[in-house]
């Protein structure tokens, strides 16, 4: 079992690939452990957030760096009429 905050290093507005991943969860010291990059949206879609974290290709950061790690892409929206939330989950 593995917990965010002894196991995973936290970083905001990270730069990563072509632009700025909301939020990145880096595992510490496991390589077993996925890398975690999630996209916030409000008032659009889940799949407009994914479609940022591909587009941009959040991810290259760590393919490129060679990390053995999974990478698993989150993309998040609010929809404040509905007051509900929309998430996508998907490995790079």
């Amino acid at each position: 079992m593995w917990h965010t905050e002894s196991d995973y290093e936290c970083f905001r507005e990270l730069q990563s690939g072509k632009g700025y991943a909301d939020v990145i969860y880096a595992p510490k010291r496991n390589d077993s452990l996925p890398i975690l990059l999630i996209e916030f949206k409000h008032d659009t879609s889940a799949e407009d957030a994914m479609d940022q974290i591909k587009k941009k290709e959040y991810f290259s950061r760590y393919r490129d760096g060679g990390y053995p790690n999974d990478i698993i892409m989150i993309g998040l929206n609010y929809d404040p009429k509905t007051k509900e939330h929309q998430c996508l989950i998907e490995k790079a």
